[in-house]
């Protein structure tokens, strides 16, 4: 009788500890989709453990924000300082600067590792948020729209100087789009060379990106004398052959992205001389037929993008022959459209169908139509496949041979002429996950088809006269999280099917005919995240709609019915309601909207619309 009244008491005890770990995780599921603030009912719980699991449903803004206000426990203390300390802390500027500026002083995130911040906006970042990062950082991401006009402000240069100087664990470096000098970047590579060397046990950076700068052969000099770097970023810089000779000394650079520079072919033939190169981005610098050849020597590669660079057949030729590439990027590479040319483009593709190690490869804009399309098919294990761009001029025929590719998993033929028939072919591959099919003339017979697969999670159907009765259809593919049907002639019925896609996360209506109602019904989408609006026919009323939503992160309404005064108030709404939002992805926009200046019959409601919100 003892033994069975302890099985009952102890079976009970489990019944109610799961109980509780049940009601903490719907505690934390049901904020986080409410995006309601943490409240301190949560230290009734007894067990750190328990804390734990509620923290881990919930963005790192309100286990701080708790955190700051709330007499917490030392359970609760150390479980939030535990979920805070082991996940990457992602910040835009205006957050850091106060709470999260509090929070780290006071030791919060005493041990948190990777920290992202996207500064988005006109002001700095406060540097005095730079003295207090814990020294258990190893990655550190400082990163801002990118502005050619702008340059590093004097003060914030200083406390990152004085940061990195401390920071002993730190191995990942980025500091995109801050208009970076050479002298910048003198002072920067002088402050970790000397950490190295002052302090003990120093974890020296492998992995710099200084992408969307102004750096040129000078600053490329100083980044020269970090021998340990294995992964180096300085795309859309003012990089240039000489600049090109300095990173080439760099010799355990496995990661090289010099893509939107001007190295030319000189540059080129001198990068092709490192031996460590394993990924490689050239792309859009001035390269031709004597650079590609020289690159197509390099030993060990499997990863290539060359896009952009008028290298033509021969140089292509070259490229392709290239041992053991399983990524390729050679679009916008051979534009002729002579004769003789194009017989060896075709060859060059022929090269790459016989490549069956392939698994991703790009050849939008490069002239291949439908019997390129048929070589191209051959190619058995490919996954990722992207033949846009009008110049390729791929039919239905085409289309029926790509359908032939069982591996397929994105597919891109945007700006084709496949119709109807080619959607119909293509719509037998039961492997596709992302699909582009924009500006590809497809109708009511293709949309149809395309509505069976059943597997597509991303569907691209800008400029096709996409209307109505199609997002009827198209709304039958309830597995869609991403849906881009801009360019067409929707309008609010249209909504009204999209808005039964309750899945969708991101979605792109822009130049339609959505007014209010249609943005209303929008909003009411539970998953929505992004949303570009742009060009439609929105008012301030559909714009207030939507700036309330809590779970939307990237907004876009430029180009509606909205005037300047309007737009302010919209982005002010706006603005208010993203500092609930912390965990947000580099991509993260700010809210962008301009005045249309034209006339409709909506201008007198307009009026009325400015004048009531304006006395919010």
């Amino acid at each position: 009788m003892y033994k069975n009244r302890f099985f009952f008491s102890q079976n009970l005890l489990q019944k109610l500890l799961l109980l509780s770990v049940f009601l903490a995780w719907n505690t934390a599921w049901s904020m986080r989709k409410a995006k309601k603030p943490l409240t301190l009912e949560i230290v009734y719980f007894y067990d750190k453990h328990v804390y734990r699991r509620i923290f881990k449903y919930l963005p790192s803004s309100d286990i701080i924000s708790f955190r700051l206000t709330a007499k917490a426990s030392p359970d609760v203390s150390e479980a939030a300082d535990f979920v805070c300390s082991s996940r990457p802390l992602s910040l835009n500027q205006r957050y850091i600067s106060d709470e999260i500026y509090s929070s780290i002083k006071k030791g919060h995130c005493r041990k948190i590792a990777v920290l992202t911040v996207s500064n988005f906006s006109n002001a700095m970042l406060n540097p005095r948020i730079l003295e207090e990062l814990p020294d258990t950082l190893v990655a550190l991401s400082i990163d801002r729209m990118y502005d050619e006009n702008h340059y590093f402000d004097e003060e914030f240069l200083e406390g990152l100087l004085l940061a990195l100087s401390e920071l002993k664990n730190l191995s990942k470096l980025s500091l995109k789009g801050h208009g970076i000098t050479d002298n910048d970047v003198n002072k920067i590579m002088n402050v970790l060379m000397d950490r190295e060397t002052t302090i003990a046990k120093t974890q020296k950076i492998t992995d710099l990106d200084l992408s969307y700068n102004n750096i040129g052969k000078d600053g490329a000099s100083d980044i020269a004398q970090m021998q340990e770097i294995r992964k180096l970023n300085l795309s859309h810089n003012e990089m240039k052959k000489k600049a090109a000779v300095f990173i080439s000394q760099m010799h355990n650079v496995t990661d090289l992205n010099l893509s939107f520079n001007c190295i030319t072919c000189d540059g080129a033939v001198t990068i092709s001389q490192m031996n460590s190169i394993i990924h490689l981005n050239l792309a859009n610098n001035w390269i031709s037929e004597r650079g590609a050849i020289a690159i197509s020597q390099m030993k060990g590669i499997v990863d290539l993008d060359i896009s952009q660079n008028i290298i033509e057949a021969k140089g292509l030729t070259k490229i392709v022959q290239m041992q053991g590439i399983v990524k390729l990027n050679i679009s916008e590479t051979m534009r002729s459209v002579n004769p003789s040319q194009h017989e060896a483009q075709i060859n060059a593709v022929k090269e790459i169908a016989g490549k069956q190690e392939v698994v991703e490869l790009h050849l939008a804009s490069t002239n291949i139509q439908d019997h390129g399309a048929t070589e191209i098919s051959q190619i058995q294990g490919l996954r990722t496949l992207n033949l846009g761009n009008s110049l390729n001029k791929i039919t239905a025929d085409g289309a029926y041979a790509i359908a032939q590719m069982r591996e397929i998993t994105d597919l891109n033929l945007r700006e084709n002429k496949i119709g109807d028939l080619g959607a119909f072919y293509l719509a037998q591959m039961k492997g596709v996950i992302r699909l582009n099919l924009s500006s590809n003339f497809i109708g009511d017979e293709g949309v149809n088809h395309l509505a069976k697969m059943r597997s597509i999670q991303t569907l691209i159907l800008s400029s096709n006269t996409i209307n109505n009765n199609h997002t009827a259809i198209i709304s039958q593919m309830k597995q869609i999280t991403k849906l881009d049907l801009s360019d067409n002639t929707i309008d609010d019925s249209g909504v009204l099917s999209i808005f039964e896609m309750k899945k969708i996360i991101q979605l792109n209506l822009s130049k339609n005919f959505i007014r209010d109602s249609g943005a209303l019904s929008i909003a009411q989408m539970p998953e929505i995240r992004d949303l570009d609006l742009r060009g439609n026919k929105i008012t301030i009323t559909g714009a207030i709609g939507i700036a309330e939503v809590p779970s939307i992160h990237e907004l876009n309404l430029r180009g509606n019915r909205i005037s300047q005064d309007e737009a302010a108030i919209i982005s002010q709404m706006f603005c208010i309601h993203i500092d609930k939002i912390w965990n947000i992805s580099d991509r993260y926009d700010y809210f962008s909207i301009q005045n249309e200046n034209e006339n409709s019959d909506d201008d007198e409601n307009q009026s009325d619309h400015s004048r009531e919100y304006k006395e919010l």
